[in-house]
């Protein structure tokens, strides 16, 4: 059940999941500009999305589940992009 509190933070989750996700939307296409398509051979699956958006998968060698992905800016401009693996 949601209180009237979380039902008032809603809005504001929403807000900054699709500013989060358009800031990776940036740094997947910067990423692909910069690097090679890695695709895994068995699947045919490309593991750059994989890993910047962090997917799990039933695969271990596609489950990308523990990494983080960094966004570096400075005044709304993308400077840098990172991902980082915490085990």
């Amino acid at each position: 059940m949601y209180s009237r509190r979380s039902k008032s933070l809603l809005p504001q989750r929403l807000a900054l999941k699709a500013e989060c996700n358009s800031k990776l939307a940036v740094a997947l296409s910067i990423v692909e500009e910069s690097f090679q398509s890695m695709v895994d051979p068995r699947t045919g699956v490309d593991m750059i999305p994989q890993l910047l958006y962090s997917w799990g998968s039933d695969f271990a060698r596609l489950d990308f589940s523990g990494i983080y992905t960094l966004v570096l800016e400075k005044d709304d401009l993308l400077i840098s992009v990172a991902s980082i693996r915490q085990y």
